[in-house]
């Protein structure tokens, strides 16, 4: 059963703090999950130099 909303509110961070969000997002996700799998993950990650644009 797909369920539309997400497990975790939407998060931004700055480019420069990539890492940080990426385990923030994991540590929400598996702490609201509490033994569930998580199927998808979308996550929109800056290019090189640190810009989104």
């Amino acid at each position: 059963e797909f369920n539309p909303e997400p497990v975790i509110p939407v998060y931004a961070a700055r480019p420069d703090q990539v890492e940080k969000a990426l385990k923030h997002v994991y540590n929400a996700s598996i702490n609201k999950l509490k033994g569930k799998e998580l199927d998808l993950l979308l996550a929109i990650l800056p290019d090189n130099n640190g810009s989104l644009y």
